[in-house]
């Protein structure tokens, strides 16, 4: 897998995550952008980007807390 969110396990996201080094919120935007760019593969029928991006916000802030 290449681009920004290329951990070579989920503890090193994990740990990511904890040292506030990204956020859920960079992941899903990350992902939901790629999914955009690459939308002519046809792969989604539908995206649930507003729903995603309010659930990435409230991991973060649960996170933080």
């Amino acid at each position: 897998m290449k681009g920004l969110f290329a951990f070579k396990s989920i503890e090193t996201f994990h740990t990511a995550l904890s040292d506030h080094s990204t956020t859920c919120k960079d992941v899903v935007e990350f992902y939901l952008a790629e999914i955009d760019r690459q939308r002519t593969l046809n792969a989604y029928i539908e995206t649930f980007d507003a729903e995603a991006l309010a659930r990435a916000k409230a991991l973060d802030a649960e996170l933080a807390a």
